[in-house]
């Protein structure tokens, strides 16, 4: 979803030169597991560490966005938890 919306974020900072990406996420992210084989919960579910590691997932994202790209002036990008 991220990378269908980042066209739309792009356009809007572009044009204002003040986006903001905001993350809500939980303190559970630091019972997260990161496990690329295991993205989507098909090799192992379980409900809460699924949760866990989805919010942990979530504050990588914002990270991410937040490192120096090309377009990182354009907008703030934060991680409440």
């Amino acid at each position: 979803m991220t990378l269908e919306l980042l066209p739309l974020l792009l356009e809007t900072a572009f044009t204002s030169r003040d986006g903001r990406i905001v993350n809500v996420s939980s303190g559970l992210h630091n019972k997260g597991i990161f496990d690329p084989a295991n993205m989507n919960g098909e090799v192992n579910y379980g409900r809460l560490q699924f949760y866990n590691n989805s919010k942990l997932y979530n504050v990588g994202i914002i990270f991410i966005i937040s490192l120096p790209l090309p377009f990182h002036h354009l907008f703030l990008s934060f991680s409440l938890h």
